[in-house]
C-alpha cells in the first residue's frame, strides 16, 4: 500500500480501468485523496462493489463533483453510509437524479441536513415514495424553499404527517397554490396553527 502512495498523480491517472478493477481492497486502501481526485469516472466505476464498499471517508472526499455525477449507480448502491455522508455540499449538488433515484433508504437516512439541502430540486423529485416517507424531520427541516416549491405531487404526499407538522413558516409560504391543493387531508391538519396563519 505504501508503494501504491508512492505513485504520482501522473501515474495514478494512467491506471487502466482493467487495473483499477482488479485491485484489492488492501491495495486500494493504499491511494491517497490527492490520487482519487485524478482517477476518471471510468476508472473509479470499474471498481467491485466490494471495493466502493471499503472506499474511506477521506478517499471519497477527494472526488470531484464531475466525477461523482459520472458514478454508476451500482458504485453509489456500493458505497457505505458513513462514506456517503461524508460527501460535502459540493459533491452532493452533484448527484444526479439517476443516482439518487437508486439509493437505499438506508443511505438516504445518513445523508447529513447539509447534503440534503444542497440536493438539486430534481434529485429530491426522483426519490422514491419510500425514501421520502423515511426522510427524518431534521432532513425535512433542511429543504431549502426552491426544492420545496418544485416538489412534485407524489413527492409531496409521500410525507409523513411529523414532517408536514414539522416545516417551518418558511417552508409552507414556499409551497404554490397547487402543492397546498395536492396535500391530503390528513397533512393539511398536521400543519401547525402558525403555518396555516402563514
Amino acid at each position: 500500500t505504501t508503494d501504491i502512495a508512492a505513485l504520482t498523480t501522473t501515474q495514478v491517472s494512467g491506471i487502466t480501468s482493467t487495473q483499477t478493477g482488479a485491485l484489492t481492497t488492501t491495495a486500494l486502501s493504499g491511494i491517497t485523496s490527492t490520487e482519487v481526485a485524478v482517477l476518471s469516472t471510468t476508472q473509479i466505476n470499474a471498481l467491485s462493489t466490494t471495493n466502493a464498499a471499503a472506499l474511506s471517508t477521506t478517499q471519497i472526499d477527494g472526488l470531484t463533483a464531475t466525477n461523482v455525477a459520472g458514478l454508476t449507480t451500482t458504485v453509489i448502491n456500493a458505497l457505505a453510509t458513513t462514506t456517503l455522508a461524508s460527501l460535502t455540499a459540493t459533491q452532493a449538488a452533484a448527484l444526479t437524479s439517476t443516482q439518487t433515484a437508486g439509493l437505499t433508504t438506508t443511505q438516504l437516512e445518513s445523508l447529513t441536513t447539509t447534503e440534503v439541502a444542497a440536493l438539486t430540486a430534481t434529485a429530491v423529485n426522483t426519490l422514491t415514495t419510500t425514501n421520502v416517507a423515511a426522510l427524518s424531520t431534521t432532513q425535512v427541516g433542511a429543504l431549502t424553499t426552491t426544492q420545496v416549491s418544485s416538489l412534485a405531487t407524489t413527492t409531496l404526499n409521500a410525507l409523513q404527517t411529523t414532517d408536514v407538522a414539522a416545516l417551518s413558516t418558511t417552508q409552507v409560504r414556499s409551497l404554490t397554490t397547487s402543492q397546498v391543493a395536492e396535500l391530503t387531508t390528513t397533512q393539511v391538519n398536521a400543519l401547525e396553527t402558525t403555518d396555516i396563519a402563514a
